[in-house]
């Protein structure tokens, strides 16, 4: 590859994200969980809904293009018969290839029969929620795509929707939603459950370097730390080449996991930036492993033609 190639993939991409992050700052509305409570807040750094709009993800083709047709989320929610055996079948083998700690596995395992028991006890639209997250893993390990990288992500978002959906509050379609202890932000889809939302929560970062920057007294360059080494564990190794931050639930055509080419170059452009501010080389090589995704065409990658060629 040409030397300059890298730079000239990282210029378009911050290109891209700029044209997500230049609005004005401006608080978003978010619910905030501590255990079994929950707050409604206005945060500065949460950015507001308009800011955060996906685009429809890049359609997939043969069989997933057929099951997407066929029903779309709703096809996608029912839960597999053989779903138990696959997630246990998937946890096993990485546990085998000692891809996972003995320690991890019991975890994963508990978090998986919690959610189960959960979900039997709920009705209504609460359990329409959960059950699609709880779908969604199953049908990663239904098709052997619930890997060492994507387990992570997965086992997060199955433990906060278990712990959300009994009975905190309901939230409003879009709203976003953090947990005590974390800086990653989910999203409530309707139908979908809370989904973790790597473009809102890669604008959170770029609105905290924003003040910092700006020498605000608002700067936590603590909380932006927390944030991106909390992405850089969700990260997936989506190819030999690079690693993405994938969305786990059907969206406008793209079936699940698939990747937003805005929420990549936001994430390049954030830790790009936080290497600088915080003196943090780690993250320019973060940075640096998720650029190949520009290289690469969908549905893997985001590489495309615009009208201009």
């Amino acid at each position: 590859m040409r030397r300059g190639a890298p730079l000239k993939i990282l210029f378009f991409a911050c290109v891209l994200a700029m044209a997500v992050t230049a609005a004005p700052a401006r608080a978003g509305d978010v619910i905030v969980v501590d255990g079994k409570h929950a707050v409604r807040k206005d945060d500065p750094f949460v950015p507001a809904r308009s800011a955060i709009a996906l685009r429809p993800a890049p359609a997939r083709t043969g069989a997933a293009a057929v099951a997407s047709a066929a029903g779309g989320p709703r096809a996608y929610a029912a839960r597999p018969k053989r779903g138990p055996r696959a997630v246990a079948r998937a946890l096993k083998r990485e546990r085998s290839r000692r891809h996972i700690s003995a320690r991890t596995y019991r975890r994963y395992t508990r978090d998986y029969r919690r959610a189960r028991k959960v979900l039997r006890r709920l009705r209504g639209a609460r359990k329409t929620q959960l059950a699609y997250v709880v779908a969604s893993v199953e049908r990663l390990a239904l098709s052997r795509r619930l890997t060492r990288t994507r387990l992570p992500a997965s086992f997060l978002q199955l433990r906060r929707n278990t712990q959300y959906w009994p009975s905190l509050p309901y939230p409003a379609v879009g709203q976003q939603v953090t947990f005590t202890g974390s800086e990653i932000l989910f999203q409530y889809f309707p139908g979908e459950g809370l989904q973790i939302h790597p473009l809102s929560t890669f604008k959170k970062a770029n609105l905290i370097h924003g003040a910092c920057t700006r020498g605000e007294p608002t700067c936590d360059e603590d909380a932006l730390r927390r944030l991106l080494d909390e992405m850089t564990s969700l990260a997936v190794r989506r190819s030999r080449h690079f690693i993405a931050w994938e969305y786990l639930f059907y969206f406008g055509g793209g079936y699940p996991p698939w990747i937003s080419g805005m929420a990549e170059a936001t994430a390049i452009q954030a830790y790009g930036r936080a290497a600088d501010l915080l003196n943090e080389p780690s993250y320019r090589k973060t940075a640096e492993r998720a650029l190949p995704v520009f290289r690469t065409p969908p549905p893997t990658g985001v590489r495309t033609t615009g009208p201009n060629g």
